[in-house]
């Protein structure tokens, strides 16, 4: 589930490779770029074709193809879904099927939860098994794997009160924050220890310590979410229209007494706190408005700078492009070590996560169109 989850830390609704290719062949392949000039012409009389871009055009057209580009992915995107599903909807079934809930913390009190439970209460049984219970359960056969009575919902967003209490397996009572804040601390001391020893490799009673921090916290959380289902019916409510305006509880996180989980019945507000970003529905279709859509804004910042006092559009697409792999690239590997670090796995047993290597391809390709443009206005 960490390697499922480490893939998706760096993935968006649209492929970047896909947006610049088509850029380039929408404004030099058809010649849309004629439209900017000062005289928008797309066929004609030459001395009209060579006139100079108007910067004003020359921005509107960027801009409008950008999005148009845009739009266009995410239309298929919208369509695609119907047959082949939504691929981060796979991920919330991987959970089920593996019996492993995921709980995602973006604020002090505020965050994410994916409920993975599998049918069988049990993450290793074949596909003959699963398939049995499961048919078994579409029947109304045995209890309930939702979080709340009905089960209709898998993933929620929540806010935590900042004095929530909870009851460990040992029936002691534990402070929700401060103790997993202690053995975070532990944790570090104890990774600070590892790297002290290097090039040795840590002793079996170190490895033993490590894995006990990761059964405490795996022991919180449990007991946190079984409290949340013992009173499921207070806490788990359902979202209102007020969620699109970032509204919190009435009051604020610190006079809430008890968890609000609120029901996400899209399923997909977890990736906020990923590079996908936030979205905002729109007839089935959702738009980017979080982080995905600022890293398309200053690729389009590159683009028309580019254009505009270089004149290339080959060279303007390469640089947004290399924009584009960068920040993925360093959103991708910083992920990677915060997941590494707050699940207490060894960061080599995490694989993939970074931007696909095949998109360089695009890279080369707009930049040899550029040398070409350019070797041939030398002549």
């Amino acid at each position: 589930i960490c390697n499922q989850l480490n893939e998706r830390l760096a993935s968006t609704r649209t492929l970047p490779h896909v947006t610049w290719l088509t850029m380039c062949a929408l404004l030099e392949g058809l010649d849309w770029k004629n439209a900017a000039r000062w005289y928008p012409r797309f066929d004609g009389d030459e001395g009209l074709l060579s006139a100079q871009y108007n910067p004003f055009l020359q921005y509107a057209l960027g801009v409008s193809t950008w999005l148009f580009t845009i739009l266009i992915q995410l239309l298929v995107i919208r369509i695609g879904g119907v047959w082949l599903g939504h691929d981060c909807h796979t991920f919330v079934d991987a959970c089920s099927v593996a019996n492993v809930s995921v709980l995602v913390m973006d604020e002090p009190y505020h965050g994410y939860y994916i409920h993975g439970k599998a049918p069988s209460n049990r993450g290793d049984w074949c596909h003959t098994d699963l398939a049995k219970v499961l048919h078994e359960e579409d029947k109304g056969i045995g209890l309930s794997r939702g979080l709340p009575p009905d089960g209709a919902c898998q993933t929620f967003e929540m806010y935590l009160p900042p004095e929530m209490a909870v009851q460990l397996p040992g029936g002691m009572p534990a402070h929700f924050r401060s103790t997993l804040c202690k053995v975070y601390g532990d944790v570090n001391s104890l990774l600070l220890s590892f790297a002290n020893m290097r090039p040795e490799k840590p002793s079996v009673h170190q490895l033993g310590q490590m894995s006990l921090h990761r059964c405490t916290v795996q022991s919180i959380v449990d007991s946190m979410v079984h409290a949340v289902m013992r009173g499921a019916s207070e806490v788990v409510r359902p979202r209102k229209t007020n969620w699109f305006w970032g509204t919190i509880p009435f009051g604020g996180v610190q006079t809430l007494r008890q968890p609000v989980f609120l029901k996400d019945l899209t399923g997909l507000s977890w990736l906020s706190s990923l590079a996908y970003g936030s979205g905002l529905r729109v007839a089935g279709v959702e738009l980017p408005i979080g982080f995905e859509w600022y890293v398309g804004l200053l690729e389009m910042l590159t683009f028309q700078l580019c254009w505009r006092f270089q004149g290339s559009i080959y060279l303007g697409t390469a640089l947004a492009f290399i924009v584009n792999q960068v920040v993925l690239g360093l959103y991708a590997f910083c992920g990677r070590r915060q997941l590494a670090y707050t699940t207490m796995i060894n960061p080599v047993f995490l694989v993939g996560g970074t931007p696909r290597a095949q998109s360089l391809i695009f890279g080369v390709v707009a930049l040899a169109f550029f040398v070409d443009e350019v070797s041939r206005g030398a002549g």
